[in-house]
């Protein structure tokens, strides 16, 4: 229990300084191993989509739900774990093939991990518009690209043409799915809109 205690109190002061000036703490990430990484990233996931479940109940006027809101929290930890994941991998196999040599995956996913903190918090206010997903990749962008060249010497050059290739493909993913969405909303609308009205006799 204390050390639990220690850990989340040590978090939290982490936490802090990182949001505080996190273009200097993305230079020198924490040499974690990665029982205290996954704990880490499981606590700031559910925290969030916590948070964001709960919007979403209140943004769309769905009943709340225990069990929405316990399989909402859980599938969104499960969801940013892959999206760090898989793209931990990208530049693990990126960074061998520009740089030729062996690199940690462990410290890549830890700089991908903290790179992706604003992307998590600004997830927080999405149920009032969709544009922070935007805003808070174009974060996490910037800071994958100091991370990259300050941890593992990548040109800078190339770590741009790396993240805005990714960021391109998450604009284009986030474009199809908003006019989906749009779509799907005027399709709603006009069904209601043509929808009979049922008089009841007498």
């Amino acid at each position: 229990m204390n050390a639990m205690k220690f850990h989340l109190k040590d978090l939290f002061n982490l936490l802090i300084k990182f949001l505080k000036n996190p273009i200097d703490e993305i230079k020198s990430p924490p040499d974690w191993g990665w029982k205290k990484l996954l704990v880490t990233h499981v606590l700031i996931t559910f925290v969030v989509g916590f948070f964001l479940t709960l919007l979403e109940m209140g943004f769309t006027s769905r009943e709340f739900s225990m069990t929405g809101l316990v399989l909402g929290t859980t599938s969104r930890v499960i969801l940013t774990f892959f999206t760090a994941m898989i793209t931990s991998l990208f530049f693990f196999y990126s960074l061998q093939v520009f740089m030729d040599q062996k690199v940690l995956f462990r410290k890549i996913f830890t700089v991908v991990f903290f790179s992706l903190l604003p992307f998590f918090i600004f997830q927080i206010v999405r149920p009032f518009s969709s544009v922070v997903d935007l805003i808070g990749f174009g974060f996490t962008a910037f800071l994958l690209i100091v991370g990259l060249v300050e941890n593992f010497s990548l040109e800078k050059k190339v770590a741009i043409k790396l993240i805005g290739a990714l960021y391109a493909l998450f604009f284009v993913v986030w474009l199809i799915g908003h006019l989906d969405e749009d779509r799907s909303s005027r399709n709603i609308d006009k069904i209601k809109w043509q929808a009979p009205e049922v008089q009841l006799g007498n």
